[in-house]
């Protein structure tokens, strides 16, 4: 595995290098000149209309009033690990979040119950697993938003985590990099991305194995039985009608195959057809993780009325296959379980500016969900007792799936009475119908008094509602709904004070970076 590793980062560095004799950094993006070509002049027109609807698109969703937190493209390419750094170790460099050693991410104490929106679209949930379906790689920035939330954002409520993509009107140009460090750590990537007339595009896929892709459960610097092996890609893609609309088109796609490690010395506990010893530095479990997603957004803005409507498709699903010898003989269960969810949806977003002092924004939501769980298990018989009367497993077969709809209607007002303050209220209605069937309508506000420009006083309040995962709720024969599958009901109050400070520290972390292990070979070919 190794020689064929290091021959394909060759055989890549090769092509890179035939790419590009000569690298190229990105630099900002260009501005309309009167003097460049006709080929030229429309690159640009693309870039500079791209440039002018990514701003209106910020005001039809604006987080007011809630906590931001935001690092751009300097910061992603100069912390530890760059663009190859994994996407919950940038999130983890965010204040207030943490990880558990499920690699789940907690945020100001809270577990899970994150949100996740990819240029102002909620991506809807997926099953949680041992790999990440999104990527550092791809983002020009990432925003972490918590506090007392606007009414925009429903359901999942601990914290936003807002991406916003490259885009081939910003990276116009193709780069390859490879990736290497500890644990047989090996990353190769490229990058491309361009402007084809009124199109514009990016696209991105890499490679990774590593020999620790779940957390080892020994002392050992060696795990063992620990190799991962992921392959991810992720597309954008923008035609720009005129200057006031647009559509655009995102997918992404994700295998991840990974060992689950081995704890040598466990003692056997079961006898199976008369076989009772097994070493545990050899078991065999895997687990393969499958994701994708579809986003599809059409955004216009016609005088003081500015919308985005988009559809979308997720799926996801996850494969355990054990060791049925060993997890027999150890555990006296083996377990094949395969977990699904398939998600489809529509979302709209609106604003329109009545006058100087009031902007109206409104939207609604609509998800629908379908969870599948497969099980075949092998069991010993027991009697009545309980105690086992044979060591010749019995198989038992589970198959459940459940569908659930999710929907959110929001209205609310941006209110300047002056121009240092701003009131923003409104409520939001939602409703689910899955394990159970309820709504609520939850009042929010939030008043923002900004008395110096890099001062900003803010308070806030947000009724919540949040339904279990769909795909988490157990599913079983026989199953009925408890009061642990009902919804939660919170509120939360906020308020605090933002200073706003700049250093320059972009060089020193640079150089920080690159005189460290592990080490990324980069090359960049010209803009295109």
């Amino acid at each position: 595995m190794k020689k064929v590793l290091t021959a394909a980062t060759a055989l890549l560095f090769g092509a890179s290098i035939a790419i590009a004799q000569t690298a190229v950094t990105a630099g900002p993006s260009p501005t309309p000149s009167t003097s460049a070509t006709p080929g030229a002049a429309t690159v640009e027109e693309v870039v500079v209309q791209s440039q002018e609807l990514d701003i209106s698109r910020e005001q039809i969703v604006p987080s007011l009033g809630a906590t931001r937190y935001t690092v751009g493209p300097d910061r992603l390419d100069s912390q530890a690990q760059g663009e190859n750094a994994q996407f919950n170790q940038t999130i983890l460099r965010f204040p207030g979040v943490s990880q558990d050693s499920f690699g789940q991410l907690h945020v100001r104490g809270e577990h899970a119950n994150l949100q996740y929106r990819i240029d102002d679209v909620l991506l809807p949930e997926s099953i949680p697993g041992f790999g990440q379906e999104l990527e550092t790689r791809f983002a020009d920035n990432i925003s972490l938003i918590t506090g007392a939330l606007p009414a925009q954002f429903g359901f999942r409520t601990t914290g936003v985590i807002d991406i916003h993509t490259k885009s081939g009107a910003v990276f116009q140009q193709g780069e390859a990099s490879v990736y290497g460090g500890s644990f047989d750590t090996i990353m190769p990537s490229i990058e491309y991305g361009g402007v084809a007339g009124k199109l514009n595009y990016y696209v991105t896929a890499n490679y990774l194995h590593n020999g620790i892709g779940v957390e080892n459960p020994t002392r050992s610097s060696d795990p063992i039985h620990d190799d991962t092996d992921q392959y991810k890609m992720f597309g954008y893609s923008s035609y720009i009608f005129d200057d006031t609309s647009r559509l655009v088109l995102l997918i992404s796609g994700n295998h991840s195959d990974f060992q689950i490690p081995n704890n040598p010395g466990q003692t056997p506990a079961f006898s199976v057809n008369g076989r009772s010893t097994f070493d545990s530095a050899k078991l065999d479990e895997n687990q393969s993780e499958d994701s994708a997603y579809e986003i599809l957004t059409y955004q216009k803005k016609v005088d003081d009325f500015n919308f985005q409507a988009s559809v979308f498709n997720r799926y996801s699903s996850i494969l355990f296959r054990p060791d049925n010898v060993g997890d027999l003989i150890f555990n006296g269960v083996a377990s094949r379980v395969d977990r699904a969810i398939l998600s489809n949806g529509v979302e709209f977003d609106a604003s329109y500016k009545l006058n100087d002092q009031h902007t109206i924004r409104g939207g609604l939501l609509f998800t629908e969900q379908h969870a599948s769980v497969g099980t075949a298990t092998l069991v010993f018989p027991v009697d009545a007792d309980g105690n086992q009367t044979s060591d010749v497993p019995l198989r038992v077969v589970d198959n459940n799936d459940k569908y659930g709809y999710f929907y959110g209607f929001y209205l609310q007002d941006e209110w300047k009475p002056f121009e240092p303050l701003t009131i923003n209220f409104g409520a939001r209605l939602d409703f689910v119908n899955a394990f159970v069937d309820e709504n609520q309508l939850s009042p929010r506000i939030n008043v923002v008094y900004k008395p110096f420009e890099n001062t900003a006083l803010h308070a806030g309040y947000a009724r919540y509602f949040t339904p279990p995962p769909l795909e988490a709720v157990p599913s079983m024969s026989g199953w009925t709904v408890s009061t642990k599958a009902r919804i939660q009901r919170s509120t939360k109050g906020n308020s605090g004070k933002r200073l706003s400070f700049r250093r320059s520290t972009t060089s020193a972390v640079k150089s920080m970076v690159a005189n460290s292990l592990p080490a990324t070979i980069r090359v960049r070919s010209p803009p295109i």
